[in-house]
């Protein structure tokens, strides 16, 4: 669930190594990045990396050198750039040796921080932009970069747009394992919020009837397929705070500011915050499910789009996660006997997330459990 390695992105190069001196693009599908900065771009980002290892004692373990390469970045009103598969590969080539020669050995290279799931294994739009896996990890692709000394064996992803529905959750994300495990590659996903507005199926009742809580529910959806479909070892939310406007209802972040003059008002004054439910059902599962976990079977009697959940064991084996969501009205009975590992646990932790509850915390004293009405529990068993 959680990286075991920290990142550093580079979005979008440096305004001095771009064709309009900007940090959003004005080169459609082509990469804002000028021709003869490759090389120099490549050399600022070990530059960066080596200084915070150097003299901040923070070493990298991955660099993201491209994000959502299919959109053209045109507007001033976020930063960015296009990129063709052709130009990524020149960059990562270039990143390659600047980190080699700056002795950065332990720095790899994570791509491609695709737009979307589907831009990873098929043709999408744009056929120089899309069938990601493909272009850089098969060796008959003219942009095969996977034998690369510092090219991460992962192929890194964004959730959006293909998360509307259960069906369509499971069977993009379905594809995209088959299309990872066919290169041998590891799948991180590396940004999602509630961004669209195809939601209203499965009992989801459209943003504006939408409580907090529906969101966060959502959201445990999409957590849950990325990660036993798709098998992605690595989930990350977009964004951690912000105000609350346009009627969003906080489903862009984890925690809601408020200026002291309102949702409008000045952002650089005094004001408050607050956490709200995607957080604490975020915490559902990243504050249990560590790096290292490995996902292991988990039986679930009659799992629906309303019922659903995932199992995972530490590294020393003496801890298991099981985290299970209820999208129903009624509150639902669980065997919570494990069979398979062994050995019996010492203990039963339940940690609740509902309308009344964040990540409440209670001791199991029988091996019944119940699973709330609209909510989403963890389940901790601790092994001597």
């Amino acid at each position: 669930m959680a990286a075991a390695s920290s990142l550093c992105s580079a979005i979008p190069p440096p305004v001095y190594y771009t064709h309009n001196g900007k940090g959003y693009s004005g080169m459609g599908s082509r990469s804002n990045l000028k021709d003869d900065c490759y090389t120099p771009f490549a050399q600022y980002m070990a530059d960066v990396a080596a200084y915070f290892k150097q003299q901040k004692g923070i070493e990298f373990t991955l660099i993201s050198p491209v994000n959502e390469p299919q959109y053209n970045w045109n507007e001033p009103s976020q930063e960015g750039s296009a990129w063709q598969n052709s130009e990524i590969k020149r960059l990562t080539v270039e990143l390659d040796k600047a980190l080699e020669d700056k002795g950065l050995a332990g720095i790899r290279i994570l791509l491609a921080e695709a737009g979307d799931w589907e831009y990873t294994y098929k043709e999408k739009s744009d056929a120089n932009r899309s069938n990601v896996i493909y272009n850089f990890f098969d060796p008959a692709s003219p942009n095969y970069v996977g034998n690369l000394t510092h090219v991460f064996p992962a192929i890194a992803g964004h959730s959006y747009w293909t998360d509307g529905s259960w069906s369509n959750l499971y069977s993009v994300r379905s594809q995209v394992a088959s299309a990872a495990s066919a290169y041998g590659l590891k799948v991180y996903q590396t940004e999602w919020s509630m961004l669209g507005d195809g939601y209203n199926s499965d009992g989801y009742p459209g943003h504006e009837k939408a409580s907090y809580l529906d969101m966060a529910l959502y959201m445990s959806k999409v957590i849950h397929h990325d990660l036993t479909t798709a098998g992605a070892s690595s989930w990350s939310y977009w964004t951690s705070m912000d105000t609350e406007r346009w009627s969003q209802k906080c489903r862009f972040h984890l925690v809601k500011v408020t200026p002291a003059g309102g949702d409008y008002g000045d952002i650089t004054e005094s004001g408050t915050y607050e956490a709200t439910k995607n957080l604490w059902v975020l915490g559902n599962y990243c504050l249990f499910i560590r790096p290292g976990y490995q996902r292991i079977g988990l039986d679930i009697a009659n799992a629906s789009n309303s019922f659903f959940g995932s199992a995972y064991l530490s590294p020393n084996g003496d801890r298991l996660v099981a985290v299970y969501t209820n999208l129903t009205d009624k509150s639902i009975g669980l065997d919570a006997r494990i069979e398979g590992i062994g050995k019996s646990p010492a203990g039963i932790k339940r940690y609740t997330t509902s309308q009344t509850d964040n990540l409440k915390e209670e001791t199991l004293d029988s091996n019944h459990c119940t699973i709330q009405p609209n909510s989403v529990v963890t389940l901790i068993y601790q092994f001597q």
